[in-house]
């Protein structure tokens, strides 16, 4: 845990707070997804959960509630521009507003560039850059839908997207899961100054190394089967430590999120922030 997140975090706790804002999260079943929505609901947002899997999302309120806390949830395929507005609408029905959307929801693909087929090739595209890009334009619709009183200068809501270390890095395995956040880079970047400026929306993206999450067991399962290393093999096991040496904790990744939900917006605007953490310009 790092001196910065500690203070992050405390900054959320104490000073920015989260209480009554609604949250809508794709991707909120598992992973850092839920991680945040849970730690949302403790701090008192209206929390509504997205994810395309049902037993996922039945888990994550479970746990939720298990807490004395609440939230909606939703199944939902975010790769279409309806499912990203069935999320926004649940949000909008549950707590009369959509105050900040988190675009958490994504897929990866370890194949070789040349093996990679078309299906795979768009339905990864589908849901990491259209499933973003929906739920940055949809969300910022509902945001100014619902503002129609904002004073000049007033901040009316937040998106927050998901970038990665993959944007700027080449990878013969993960070309198209590269590209897919690259693109998610320029959206995030292109789309943040006018919706401040002109509407009171502040766009980031939140830049992790590596979350542990389902995603990333599954990276690891199919590096493994691709390469043939079995169980028990040293240089298995030494690749898994070489990344897990580089995670923090999952609710490191959550706590910074929820910092973004309250940060100054002149901070983070137009701009990722890593982890630890860190911004820089997109």
């Amino acid at each position: 845990m790092t001196d910065m997140f500690v203070a992050a975090s405390a900054a959320v706790a104490a000073e920015l707070s989260v209480a009554g804002l609604s949250v809508a999260i794709t991707g909120g079943g598992a992973g850092v997804g839920r991680m945040t929505g849970t730690i949302l609901a403790r701090r008192g947002a209206r929390v509504t959960l997205a994810d395309i899997r049902p037993e996922r999302i039945d888990q994550a309120l479970a746990a939720i509630k298990a807490e004395g806390n609440s939230a909606e949830g939703i199944v939902a395929d975010v790769s279409t521009p309806a499912g990203v507005q069935q999320v926004i609408d649940r949000a909008v029905q549950a707590y009369g507003r959509l105050d900040v959307m988190i675009n958490a929801a994504g897929i990866i693909h370890v194949i070789p560039f040349l093996e990679i087929k078309p299906a795979e090739f768009e339905a990864l595209m589908a849901v990491n850059v259209g499933g973003t890009f929906y739920g940055t334009q949809l969300a910022a619709r509902q945001m100014i839908a619902q503002s129609p009183n904002r004073r000049p200068g007033e901040l009316v809501g937040r998106i927050i997207n998901f970038t990665s270390p993959s944007a700027e890095a080449n990878s013969w395995d993960q070309t198209v899961y590269s590209m897919s956040k690259a693109a998610v880079n320029r959206l995030t970047g292109g789309a943040a100054p006018t919706l401040l400026r002109e509407h009171g929306i502040c766009v980031s993206a939140l830049k992790p190394y590596a979350i542990p999450s389902p995603m990333l067991q599954g990276i690891f399962e199919a590096r493994e089967e691709r390469y043939g290393l079995q169980e028990g093999e040293p240089s298995r096991a030494r690749a898994r430590q070489l990344v897990h040496g580089r995670f923090e904790p999952l609710e490191t990744h959550a706590e910074v999120i929820v910092w973004m939900c309250a940060a100054p917006p002149e901070s983070i605007n137009g701009r990722y922030v890593t982890s630890v953490p860190h911004t820089a310009a997109l």
